[in-house]
């Protein structure tokens, strides 16, 4: 593998050495160079050679002495390798800038070029295995247990005459820690006569947070609302989605994904969107027939009352005696949607109108038509 080769000969006259010739063909074509002895009779001699290129050679020496006898050597054959190619090494997995959920890793690489004597894995510029005489051109692996965070992998490899090569370098994650995230706004069991809202929560990620899905499901459990935001280098932030709602019971919360995969799934809070008021229908009162209802007497009024979301929260039956109005309360008979209210009549002839309002618990409101009758004797 070099290219400074000495050749070494030992020669012997009985009298005096005079020259010898060297002839080779190490310049691709035969040529003699002559050399006259400077030593003693007997010695050893060395020649030279540098700046050889790689290829296959031959040469021999004759030796002459004063009186001009000569003997020839042998020839002998010579291949001169030069260098072993340059070793190139690729990587394989885990690829640039991955991110892993997983402590565990398995680092795999190849190399071609030539005979690597080792190869070493250093991570963090630190060597941590050591393979000796792999296989070239094959899939090799080192397997590592790594600690949460961010880490810098590269493979080194040596060949034959102990030169050094590198590969590219790798940044691995490992992370080992789900993202975080609560609920602020709205509360858990709002209940709310706007239809659009802010869906707000506090998010956060110990590396950063990759992205972030609000789900809203209505009663019947069917997804009506799915938005998903990105983030590039966001490790905490408030995030909120403005949803418009028809009235309804619905639930909601927020998936959150690191760049590693790991998940986390807030709690599940509760909205109430009700824009409609109670219904109120069947209104009677009694007594309701003519021969009945004469001046001083007491006329009991009932309506059914219901609301599809929330409670009925106040029902008023309003009543003009012909001079002016007056309200009363109306009162939920049992645990039906049935209200009732008592009125004594004035004790003079009149025409009554009456009407029944009600409200929910977020102050939607509704009246009745009005209705008439007469007070009068019989």
């Amino acid at each position: 593998n070099n290219s400074e080769i000495i050749l070494q000969q030992h020669v012997s006259d009985n009298l005096n050495l005079s020259y010898y010739i060297f002839s080779s063909n190490f310049t691709n074509a035969w040529v003699n160079i002559t050399i006259n002895f400077t030593g003693e009779e007997l010695d050893d001699y060395a020649t030279n050679l540098t700046n050889l290129t790689t290829g296959n050679y031959s040469y021999y020496f004759i030796i002459y002495d004063d009186a001009g006898n000569s003997n020839t050597t042998s020839t002998r054959n010579l291949t001169i390798l030069g260098e072993p190619p340059p070793l190139n090494i690729t990587l394989i997995s885990p690829v640039e800038e991955q991110n892993t959920s997983s402590a565990l890793n398995t680092f795999q690489y190849n190399f071609t070029g030539g005979n690597a004597s080792a190869c070493l894995l250093l991570l963090d510029t630190t060597q941590i295995n050591k393979t000796n005489n792999p296989s070239q051109n094959a899939p090799l692996n080192f397997t590592n247990t790594l600690a949460e965070g961010i880490h810098a992998w590269s493979i080194q490899c040596n060949n034959t005459n102990n030169n050094l090569y590198n590969s590219d370098e790798r940044i691995l994650t490992v992370d080992l820690t789900s993202p975080n995230g609560t609920l602020i706004f709205p509360t858990n069991g709002t209940a709310n006569s706007s239809t659009s809202h802010n869906f707000t929560a506090n998010i956060s990620d110990n590396l950063g947070i990759k992205n972030a899905t609000l789900n809203i499901y209505n009663a019947t459990n069917y997804l009506i609302n799915s938005t998903v935001t990105t983030f590039v280098g966001v490790v905490q932030t408030t995030l909120g989605i403005v949803v418009t709602l028809v009235d309804g019971v619905y639930s909601w919360f927020y998936n959150l994904f690191d760049f590693a995969g790991n998940i986390f799934n807030t709690s599940n809070y509760t909205i109430t969107i009700d824009t409609t008021p109670p219904i109120i229908s069947n209104i009677v009162y009694y007594p309701n027939d003519s021969d009945s209802v004469d001046p001083v007497t007491n006329i009991t009024v009932n309506a059914t009352i219901t609301d599809a979301l929330l409670s009925v929260n106040r029902s008023i039956l309003q009543v003009h005696n012909g001079t002016s109005w007056f309200n009363t309360s109306m009162t939920r008979f049992g645990s039906t949607n049935i209200y009732q209210a008592n009125i004594s009549l004035i004790s003079t002839e009149a025409n009554y109108t009456f009407n029944v309002w009600a409200n929910d618990t977020l102050n939607n409101k509704n009246n009745s038509l009005n209705q008439t009758f007469l007070s009068s004797w019989d």
